[in-house]
């Protein structure tokens, strides 16, 4: 029995289903203006959207960047540190020195190989905006010429309409 209702249920749901995109295809079709209006709103919340996810990739590639410059500085600092303790014969801190060196170096390879990364994403990305961005002003070219076309087809209906209505008019008279 239970079966029976879900399947009755199913049936109901689709058909208001049905019902609603005819009732909604309908509007659209009388309103044109309104589907691309709403697709190029969406397209800019897209775009919106985008937008951030690059922000957030660029602000990754800075902070990589001045994380980088930061590790050469100390890099730098270290090799000095380094060079002065194996004057001095120092060996002990020498040794420390060249480990943390080593360590640096090993710190800054990985973030230049994820700068490498975050760089190719960063190209990607704006060309994906520029690609975005492009796609949205040929739907509002698409929407304006579209929207003329619509008003001189109906402008012709009309005329049309007009023309049919004087003839029919004058062969009454005749």
């Amino acid at each position: 029995m239970t079966s029976e209702r879900r399947g009755l249920f199913h049936r109901v749901r689709g058909l208001f289903r049905g019902l609603f995109t005819t009732w909604i295809q309908d509007r659209e079709g009388q309103n044109p203006r309104a589907v691309y209006e709403t697709a190029i709103a969406e397209r800019l919340r897209q775009y919106e959207g985008l937008k951030q996810a690059v922000a957030g990739i660029l602000y990754m590639r800075n902070k990589l960047e001045a994380e980088i410059r930061e590790r050469r500085t100390e890099l730098v600092r270290t090799q000095d540190l380094t060079r002065r303790a194996v004057e001095r014969g120092d060996d002990e801190v020498a040794l420390q020195l060249i480990s943390q060196k080593e360590h640096l170096t090993g710190e800054m390879d990985r973030a230049e190989r994820e700068l490498e990364e975050v760089a190719s994403e960063v190209e990607g990305a704006k060309a994906n905006l520029i690609k975005f961005r492009s796609e949205i002003r040929a739907l509002e070219r698409e929407k304006i010429r579209m929207l003329a076309v619509l008003a001189n087809a109906r402008a012709r209906r009309r005329f049309q309409r007009a023309i049919d209505g004087l003839s029919v008019d004058s062969e009454m008279k005749a």
